[in-house]
């Protein structure tokens, strides 16, 4: 079975969750004995120089891509609200790129061609032009949700009324553009469950996928005087910035007050300036991190304040499979099968954050017991080979 693989940037490095998950689905089907090709949007935001092939891409038959510059512009974003178009789509919707994937059909015949996220709907119809491929979308996240929410959180009363518009919009081309999909492939139960409504193809759950190897089970043993505590992700993306501004306000100062003994790491890349400048005590920034496994397995308890967004967090996975006590709210949990106080600790507000870290800072036993019931979760429902061959069945059931 021959896959073309659309993808809105190149899956690599390895350092978000997008990357992680567009990863392991593709290596997944090679290993099933599909033959996979990529053809990627290289974003100036988010530019690879790909001179040559690092080995978390050699399992794809061929490359391509090209650069495209899909930055936000206030020009552009002002002429757009006199359109009835999505600006965060129309960004990805690139005419040299439409060519090269045309060319690429007309060299190959593929059975499917999967896009990685809505942003690559605009091309459904060069798709059908060139190929009789069937096209899967896998969705990495309900797109308008990101900013309903964001709207709903956001003080600025144009801010807020320009997210409204934007999630209106997402909304409406989620939904125009569901018939043409002859697969979608949801990431998380929610997202499954909402699509459930209205989508009448195939239509299959495809979580995010680990390889547990590289995840060395590292639980508490035996803990300093100091609990160290901390958060990685991307420090660009709303969502993010948003928990971690009420992280820091609200929460911090509050919990070094009940118990001093704790340090919080941070770590992400395209931090903006404030980050540099973090004034609170016992807050270390360490800014983009070679290995994000490894930071990670340098931590006792993970952090993960969200209340915005969609999908999976890949770094909670990751976290867990670690053997790390993750607290989160029930928005960051989305899609992983939580008992709070068994597997992981969930919070909604700062008075029950501050007690969950104070509490488990007396109560290392626990801490030991979530770490080694969080990496079980993990194995149990997100192994990357069960989850590409359930695909793979789809897609053999759909061509």
């Amino acid at each position: 079975m021959k896959i073309l693989q659309l993808c809105k940037k190149i899956p690599y490095p390895l350092k978000d969750g997008e990357s992680i998950a567009i990863h392991y689905l593709s290596k997944g089907l090679v290993e099933q004995g599909c033959e996979v090709s990529l053809l990627a949007i290289n974003t100036l935001k988010h530019h690879y120089e790909l001179r040559e092939i690092p080995e978390e891409l050699a399992h794809y038959s061929v490359i391509k891509h090209h650069t495209v510059d899909t930055n936000v512009k206030a020009w552009d974003a002002f002429i757009n609200l006199f359109s009835d178009s999505s600006y965060n789509i129309d960004r990805f919707d690139d005419e040299a790129f439409r060519q090269l994937l045309a060319e690429t059909l007309e060299e190959n015949t593929f059975d499917i061609v999967q896009l990685e996220t809505l942003y690559m709907a605009p091309y459904i119809s060069t798709i059908r032009k060139f190929s009789s491929a069937k096209i899967c979308m896998r969705s990495h996240n309900m797109e308008h949700e990101i900013w309903k929410n964001l709207a709903s959180q956001e003080s600025s009363f144009l801010k807020s009324k320009y997210y409204d518009l934007c999630a209106a919009r997402l909304e409406d081309y989620e939904s125009s553009t569901q018939g043409e999909y002859d697969i979608l492939l949801p990431i998380s139960d929610k997202d499954y469950e909402y699509y459930a409504r209205s989508f009448k193809g195939n239509m299959q759950l495809a979580t995010v996928g680990l390889d547990m190897n590289k995840y060395k089970f590292s639980p508490p043993e035996s803990f300093n005087t100091e609990l160290k505590l901390g958060y990685i992700g991307s420090l660009d993306w709303k969502p993010n910035i948003e928990g971690l501004d009420w992280f820091f306000y609200s929460c911090w100062e509050e919990l070094l007050d009940k118990d001093s003994n704790f340090k919080f790491h941070l770590a992400g890349r395209n931090g903006s300036p404030k980050y540099d400048d973090l004034k609170y005590s016992n807050v270390l920034f360490h800014g983009e991190v070679d290995d994000s496994i490894s930071f990670l397995e340098s931590l006792d308890i993970v952090v993960v304040p969200l209340f915005s967004g969609s999908g999976i967090r890949v770094k909670i996975l990751e976290a867990m499979a670690l053997g790390k006590t993750v607290l989160s709210t029930p928005k960051g949990f989305e899609g992983i099968s939580i008992q709070s106080g068994e597997n992981a600790m969930i919070f909604e507000t700062k008075e029950e954050l501050v007690d969950l870290i104070s509490d488990l800072n007396h109560d290392k036993v626990q801490m030991k017991r979530i770490a080694q019931n969080a990496r079980v979760t993990v194995l149990e429902n997100f192994s990357y080979q069960s989850i590409a061959s359930e695909v793979k069945d789809l897609f053999q059931k759909s061509v």
